[in-house]
């Protein structure tokens, strides 16, 4: 393995961490104590991978920033007001603007997917409009069904939704990969990916 490789391999899981991480973090916290418990462990656990990804990267990405804020901000007000409507809500509220982001700038012909991951991503433009369509319609699935998640279900069913979801989340985002592998670029890899 080279260098290169090395490099990538490290910033792919370094990104499954920020992604991934403080979620199952939450998971086993929230079934060994409660859900206050939990999203305390979640914010510090986000501030820390937020604080990481910065010093590999060498720089803030919008994405992470928007990311990490946005539970910063709504896990903070479920532990100041001891309220988890906060901390769902959350899920709305993010799934909904990425979803509401990526229309408005599809509508005006810019692709702010490849604006936000073409450090990561390297395929044709066809490929980077499909995986917008694709990114916007699944977002505002999740933000209408968190919604009512948020409705109709308690903190304990909620947290069992979200751990579907998460699921959900995974395989919706390894099918992504088909389509780069098939709409790669040739300087990119087998898979798409920007080596």
């Amino acid at each position: 393995m080279n260098l290169k490789s090395k490099n990538f391999s490290s910033r792919l899981a370094l990104n499954l961490f920020i992604e991934f991480g403080p979620i199952i973090l939450f998971f086993i916290i929230f079934n060994l104590f409660d859900f206050i418990t939990a999203t305390i462990a979640l914010v510090g656990i986000v501030i820390v991978a937020f604080l990481l990804s910065i010093y590999v990267e060498g720089r803030i990405a919008l994405f992470s920033l928007f990311a990490s804020g946005s539970i910063i901000l709504f896990g903070g007000a479920t532990i100041l007001f001891s309220n988890p409507t906060f901390l769902i809500f959350k899920d709305t509220l993010f799934w909904g603007t990425f979803g509401l982001i990526i229309l408005i700038y599809y509508a005006k012909n810019i692709l702010i997917l490849k604006k936000l991951f073409i450090s990561i991503f390297d395929i044709t433009d066809k490929g980077w409009k499909i995986v917008s369509i694709r990114w916007m319609v699944f977002a505002f699935m999740l933000a209408l069904s968190n919604q009512i998640a948020l409705w109709y279900f308690t903190p304990a069913q909620w947290v069992t939704y979200k751990m579907i979801t998460l699921i959900a989340l995974v395989i919706f985002s390894f099918w992504q990969f088909i389509l780069s592998r098939n709409e790669r670029n040739v300087t990119a890899s087998p898979w798409g990916m920007r080596l």
